[in-house]
């Protein structure tokens, strides 16, 4: 069971980096209504661009809040004790509302108990996350908010894309050469590619691609156009030129073009304006239904070494409410919280009361040699209570976006844990690392300080302070590029 749901999880956390769901898009339309609705209003840019800007943040959280789900995009984190991928899903709600399935597995003992066939003790668990955005804010120095100010409303007014439609005349004559021309050369081209009109066709070749750049660059046709069969490049040729040349300017192509032009005008101002803090914050919340199998001893099961196996499905689910601020004057540092209440009713399955028994088989006879077999047995003596552990950690993070450089705090209170770890605290440096362009990789080295306060039951063994409360752990994460905004 376990080597076919690790195989699951790995499958996802090798090809989530081809998977892209965009979700959460504004329309168009939309986007110039609300840059409209600036004119009349106290605000200073669109609510879209605040959210996307907002949204944009969370490249800065660490690997270990990227694991828990809290970012708006896919994700897949490894640790020292497991793997997490984190898939975003197409909006069901409300646009303000991200959905996410959350897959993971953490081993026994560390990351690689998790590639051991037929190893207990391990857990793979399968859910989903909610990510509920709320409002966000931004600050201004009042002598930029009026001269922004004005400055926004006047350029509104005078490319607004419906009242001001002269002041695009220019661009979409522009487009429609372009069409024009693949249409008048398109013919040739096909004659010069199958080797005919050599010397004619070449200039008309050159001026049929640089026809067909253009469009591409100005997302009319797909940047594969030129892959595509004779008979869908002559189809679109016949559409584009339905759209613009067989019509006049009104039509639905003609229009979102010129919404697109003013967009290109308004949204660069907005976004650059010299804002001197900015905040938002949002919900996270999720829920997994868990599996970690264990051996319970049965004295009835001769065959299966005098063990049988519970299969300990148990539900875990958190709460957190998160909060980010961002300054923009001179390091642009950000300061992140995010108190979190998690909860699990799992069976007190403790490893350090499992039970190991060992013995040698029988020397084998008429063997070519004589080498006895060492066998092991692991198991609990009797299947354990369920509880519910319940824990309340406040993970503060501190980011400087010039140094490239990250600094968490999480200290955790609660109740049941398992491995009576009940009191802890965490303590992490994260670095992200840019993969490619807008994929970072977070790297993130942990210290970990656990058991805080714990009674020691064993006496027999002397308690060690480095040995027991301190843990060294490492995170990787990276998360897709566009996971939200297109």
């Amino acid at each position: 069971m376990f080597k076919k749901s690790l195989s699951a999880v790995l499958l996802i956390a090798i090809s989530f980096s081809s998977q892209h769901l965009a979700v959460g898009q504004v329309p168009i339309k939309e986007k110039v209504k609300q840059n409209r609705e600036l004119i009349n209003s106290d605000n200073y840019i669109a609510g879209y661009l605040l959210d996307s800007i907002a949204k944009k943040e969370h490249r800065t959280l660490s690997g270990t809040q990227i694991a828990a789900g809290k970012s708006f995009s896919t994700s897949a984190s490894i640790t020292d004790k497991g793997a997490t991928v984190n898939i975003n899903l197409p909006q069901i709600f409300k646009d303000n509302i991200y959905n996410q399935v959350n897959i993971s597995g953490t081993g026994k003992d560390n990351f690689v108990s998790l590639l051991e066939d037929g190893r207990y003790g391990n857990t793979i668990s399968g859910g989903i996350v909610f990510n509920v955005f709320g409002k966000a804010k931004a600050s201004y120095y009042t002598a930029d908010k009026k001269l922004m100010k004005l400055k926004i409303d006047d350029m509104l007014r005078k490319f607004d894309p419906d009242t001001n439609k002269v002041v695009y005349q220019k661009d979409i004559d522009f487009v429609k050469e372009q069409i024009k021309s693949i249409d008048k050369h398109s013919e040739i081209y096909f004659k010069w590619v199958d080797g005919k009109d050599i010397k004619i066709g070449l200039e008309e070749a050159k001026i049929f691609l640089k026809a067909v750049d253009t469009l591409a660059k100005l997302e009319l046709i797909d940047d594969n156009f030129l892959n595509k069969s004779r008979k869908n490049i002559s189809g679109i040729i016949a559409k584009l030129k339905k759209q613009w040349l067989d019509a006049d300017n009104r039509t639905e192509q003609i229009v979102d073009y010129r919404y697109r032009l003013f967009l290109n005008k308004s949204e660069p101002e907005q976004i650059s304006a010299p804002w001197t803090s900015f905040r938002h914050y949002w919900f996270s919340a999720g829920a997994s239904l868990n599996t970690n199998p264990n051996y319970i001893f049965d004295i009835k099961a001769v065959d299966e070494k005098y063990v049988k196996v519970d299969n300990n499905y148990f539900f875990s689910g958190f709460l957190a409410f998160n909060r980010m601020k961002k300054y923009h004057i001179k390091n642009q540092f950000r300061f992140y919280w995010s108190p979190t209440l998690r909860l699990s009713n799992s069976r007190q399955y403790n490893p350090d009361n499992i039970v190991k028994l060992e013995r040698h088989a029988q020397y084998p006879i008429g063997a070519d040699s004589l080498v006895q077999k060492k066998m092991t047995t692991e198991f609990y003596e009797k299947l354990a209570e369920r509880k519910w552990a319940v824990s309340l950690e406040v993970p503060l993070i501190w980011y400087w976006n010039k140094r490239h450089f990250g600094f968490e705090m999480t200290p955790k209170v609660g109740i049941n844990d398992i491995m009576g770890d009940n009191i802890g605290l965490k303590l992490g440096i994260f670095v992200p690392v840019q993969v490619k362009e807008g994929t970072p990789l977070i790297i993130q080295p942990i210290l970990r300080f656990q058991k805080l306060f714990a009674e020691n039951k064993n006496n027999e063994i002397e308690h060690s302070f480095f040995k027991d409360n301190i843990v060294f752990g490492f995170n990787l994460s990276i998360q897709l590029p566009k996971g939200i905004d297109k």
